[in-house]
């Protein structure tokens, strides 16, 4: 839930609502960017994993630190999740549309330029991420959700059976699901995951990516032989120190928000993180 505070961040926070639903607050944490700009930073939208039952809005925290000191605003998002709240994936879903959309009616408050807006997540916050982009067809009047940019870590993109989901989703499974709702015209995309996932298979991001390409989509799959679920987490270990797949997962994605040019500055995952 909202388990964060400011003084465990070398990088000063605030919390905003962005939301309120039958009485429960949402709340958004605000990674400024750190660099002296005049113009608009880029921000990314994060969203944590946990099967869309649980999860903390922490987990991908370490993420937002670092491209906040490189000039990227970062927002992690809290949204309901059917163990605190009794909600189901499709209040999940609305929720992340809706702090996407949030983000988007406040760019100017926070500096951040609309039209460079990323949702970035791991395995349910990675469906998250991509289904505001693929579930919102957007064409009510307004700010859209859509963002102009997707970063993927071992992400539930295939909510039937052949995929991950369909047990607690029912009968409504291929709604949610990102593979079955491929189109042209949708934002660039990294994704990144583990061949030896047991939980969402690699399979999934495989064909995912692949549709994505079948239909026109500027996509990139990154592979990780013989990772797991969550290989990507910040601690793999027990020294304190982060993993290779995490500092790999941050270079990989730095350099996709260069090519697509969000950013222009080189990988500095080491020095930040002090190896």
């Amino acid at each position: 839930m909202d388990d964060l505070k400011p003084a465990s961040s070398p990088i000063p926070f605030q919390a905003f609502q962005y939301r309120s639903v039958e009485g429960t607050r949402l709340n958004i944490f605000h990674f400024p960017a750190q660099t002296e700009v005049s113009d608009p930073a880029p921000a990314i939208v994060y969203f944590y994993g946990g099967g869309w039952v649980g999860g903390r809005v922490s987990h991908l925290q370490p993420q937002a630190e670092y491209f906040a000191s490189l000039g990227v605003s970062g927002f992690l998002v809290h949204y309901r999740v059917v163990s605190r709240d009794q909600s189901t994936p499709f209040d999940s879903v609305s929720d992340a549309q809706s702090a996407v959309r949030w983000v988007r009616e406040h760019a100017e408050k926070f500096n951040v330029n609309p039209n460079k807006i990323v949702a970035m997540g791991g395995s349910a916050g990675g469906h998250l991420a991509g289904a505001c982009a693929i579930l919102s067809a957007d064409s009510s009047p307004g700010v859209s959700c859509i963002p102009n940019a997707l970063a993927l870590l071992n992400p539930v993109t295939d909510t039937t059976q052949s995929g991950y989901g369909s047990k607690l989703i029912g009968d409504r499974c291929e709604e949610l699901s990102l593979t079955h709702h491929i189109r042209q015209k949708l934002p660039p995309s990294i994704v990144l995951h583990g061949t030896a996932d047991t939980i969402v298979p690699f399979e999934n991001s495989e064909r995912f990516c692949r549709l994505l390409v079948d239909s026109g989509n500027d996509t990139e799959l990154v592979s990780y032989p013989e990772k797991g679920h969550g290989f990507f987490n910040y601690q793999a270990s027990t020294d304190s120190k982060p993993s290779e797949d995490f500092l790999d997962t941050l270079t990989r994605i730095h350099a996709f928000l260069n090519h697509i040019d969000f950013l222009d500055s080189p990988p500095i995952v080491i020095a930040f993180f002090n190896i």
